[in-house]
């Protein structure tokens, strides 16, 4: 890869932007407590908060901690208006958590210190051994409602994170070469690709109020040429191995744009049967790098289909750029979406 394109991901990486985001203040949360229920600490806004960190929120909610109140909680509609009018607060939430000895319950309401009242409640509840996946609910909830809310002037859209996706492309297409005196001599017939595909974390960030992701990838790829008119017959069997490092945008709507990077070995069979003389065959290996542009459309969950143009570079005394435009099908088997555990 590049130095050029090392730095472009770095700086893409390093600073991510979006649109701007809505500043929401929480407030401690009362704990109810059941009879029979577990007695050990728990800590529902430091949790809350820490549940909304592993969400890929966009940038959409700047969530920070509301100063501690008399009596530590806000447990009515009066206490949430002066806590906002004396702090300045816009958006607050406040709210309980109930355990009891079989179940967790929680209900966190959004006040709108603008308007007076409160904008939304959130309710959930799961059994008490999966008090974390309850607190990832209530802030999966609530950052859905920031993003589906149009009164709240929120365009962008929440994208709930895929963990550690595996997919399997199978491209059929056609090559040619590039100049540097080959296209004259050869020329490409047909090619066929599988691959493996997998992304640790979509998105991975946010630019330019678009979710992005990168991908690591190995493909295998057979390619088919023979002579141009006028030279003696021949076939040439070409076999690729790419490791591309890739970068991709989410467009909406299931469409995605990518770009990929990264090194390739080259194995060259060239089958001749000449006029005047024996057989030939002849076999060559060399490093190289490759480049692609892809469009992807995710037809399903399972399913995407798509179109790629590959440029291809190997390292031979005079160097052989050929150019393969593709089309794809690609499989993702067991893509789960809603955050799950990493």
């Amino acid at each position: 890869m590049s130095a050029r394109l090392w730095r472009i991901i770095v700086i893409l990486l390093a600073f991510p932007c979006s649109l701007p985001a809505v500043e929401v203040h929480l407030a401690p949360l009362g704990i109810l407590e059941d009879a029979g229920s577990e007695t050990a600490a728990i800590h529902p806004e430091a949790d809350l908060t820490n549940s909304f960190a592993g969400l890929a929120t966009g940038g959409v909610i700047d969530l920070s901690p509301a100063e501690v109140v008399p009596g530590g909680t806000v447990r009515s509609l009066l206490d949430a208006t002066r806590l906002c009018q004396a702090q300045g607060y816009g958006l607050l939430l406040y709210g309980f958590l109930k355990r009891g000895a079989q179940s967790y319950s929680a209900e966190v309401k959004l006040f709108d210190a603008e308007k007076g009242a409160v904008a939304a409640s959130f309710f959930v509840s799961d059994d008490s051994a999966h008090y974390e996946r309850l607190m990832h609910d209530l802030a999966a909830r609530i950052l859905d409602f920031f993003t589906t809310d149009p009164a709240l002037g929120i365009t962008s859209k929440h994208v709930a994170p895929e963990r550690n996706l595996i997919a399997f492309p199978m491209a059929l297409g056609y090559w040619t070469p590039a100049g540097g005196g080959w296209n004259t001599v050869l020329s490409g017939l047909a090619s066929a690709t599988l691959g493996f595909r997998f992304v640790p974390l979509r998105p991975l960030f946010t630019f330019l109020s678009r979710d992005w992701q990168i991908a690591l990838g190995v493909e295998a790829d057979y390619e088919l040429g023979m002579n141009q008119p006028g030279y003696e017959s021949f076939f040439l069997h070409a076999a690729h191995v790419r490791l591309p490092i890739e970068l991709g945008v989410d467009l909406g709507a299931g469409n995605l744009l990518a770009a990929s990077v990264g090194p390739l070995l080259s194995v060259d069979v060239l089958s001749q049967d000449r006029l005047y003389s024996s057989p030939y065959v002849g076999v060559t290996a060399t490093a190289g790098i490759s480049g692609s542009v892809t469009y992807r459309y995710e037809a399903s969950d399972f399913v995407s289909l798509g179109c790629a143009t590959i440029i291809d570079v190997a390292f031979y005394a005079t160097p052989l750029v050929t150019v393969s435009p593709r089309f794809f099908v690609e499989l993702t088997p067991g893509r789960t979406s809603g955050g799950g555990q990493p």
